[in-house]
């Protein structure tokens, strides 16, 4: 069970915390054209990251199709995916929180 000092010192760690945070500078045009560039260059190393790991994926695919044939496995056609850079890079819901499908209902007794 919490006691009142445990409370009281929370509270005080988080307008502490407030008041650190307000008493922040804005940045200088510098700091945002450094924080500009690292971005950039982060999403072009994300974007090449991407593309090898497609590639990769690709490869391992056709790898384990030829395997298959070989050991009589049954191999079906591969699914296409219309834009895998563009779905990777940018999805429907980008910062946002999953959405969950409702639950289904249940039959019976509950």
């Amino acid at each position: 069970m919490l006691r009142i000092t445990d409370l009281s010192l929370a509270g005080v760690l988080c307008l502490t915390a407030v008041a650190a945070h307000a008493a922040l500078p804005a940045p200088t045009p510098e700091q945002r054209a450094a924080g500009a560039a690292k971005k950039a260059a982060a999403d072009a190393q994300a974007l090449l990251d991407q593309q090898a790991l497609l590639g990769t994926m690709d490869a391992i695919a056709a790898r384990w199709r030829a395997n298959a044939r070989v050991h009589g496995w049954a191999v079906y056609k591969p699914v296409p995916v219309p834009a895998p850079i563009a779905a990777l890079k940018a999805p429907a819901n980008a910062g946002q929180a999953p959405v969950a499908a409702p639950a289904p209902a249940m039959k019976g007794k509950p």
